[in-house]
């Protein structure tokens, strides 16, 4: 048969958008589980669509895709795939029996816990209205899904799991000023309006 050009990530995404209905979308499903919230609230073609209107930065988006479609890189996922080949454990936790899956790494870690409060006081007010407006569960799924009405916002946030993600997959634990490092690489493609903002809000040089 004749040869069929391969598939980007960029096409999937694409047809995504255009998908109409998500029922038993499995990514969606276990999200919405993690999270407490109800999948037949959730506007998934609209989050796909978002993708690309948080930031000019591929790297950034592919990221945000892949962690929607839970296929982000996690301890456990790599030991899976035989690339980790020790144990699927948590390298940052004090208990041994902690499996660094994603829900793991954006929801019980206590680091990360930490990191996002401190995001969040910076937020707060300034950028955002009584942020975070939900309750807990909402506001879990919407930090994973980038889904806030100020896309200053989503920016900060998918800057925030992007570093997290790197720091755990070199057994490293994330931390502020290495957040704000970072930040400042990831806004010089980002637009100057942007730029601005984010540099008055967190005081980066």
């Amino acid at each position: 048969g004749l040869l069929r050009p391969p598939v980007t990530g960029k096409k999937i995404r694409s047809k995504l958008v255009g998908k109409v209905s998500f029922e038993n979308f499995g990514p969606l499903t276990a999200w919405c589980t993690d999270c407490g919230v109800s999948s037949g609230d959730v506007n998934l073609a609209g989050i796909f669509r978002n993708l690309y209107k948080i930031t000019n930065n591929l790297t950034l988006v592919q990221f945000q895709y892949k962690l929607i479609m839970r296929i982000s890189t996690s301890k456990y996922m790599r030991f899976k795939m035989g690339i980790e080949k020790d144990n699927p454990y948590c390298s940052q936790c004090s208990s041994i029996n902690n499996i660094e899956t994603l829900k793991h790494i954006f929801f019980r870690m206590s680091s990360f816990t930490h990191l996002r409060g401190q995001l969040s006081a910076f937020i707060n007010i300034p950028t955002a209205d009584n942020y975070p407006p939900e309750p807990q569960g909402v506001h879990d799924f919407n930090f994973i899904m980038s889904t806030h009405p100020n896309q200053v916002v989503n920016f900060l946030e998918l800057a925030l799991k992007w570093y997290t993600s790197r720091q755990y997959q070199a057994k490293k634990k994330p931390i502020w000023v290495g957040f704000c490092n970072t930040l400042r690489q990831l806004l010089s493609t980002e637009p100057n309006s942007v730029r601005v903002e984010i540099r008055g809000l967190l005081a980066l040089d």
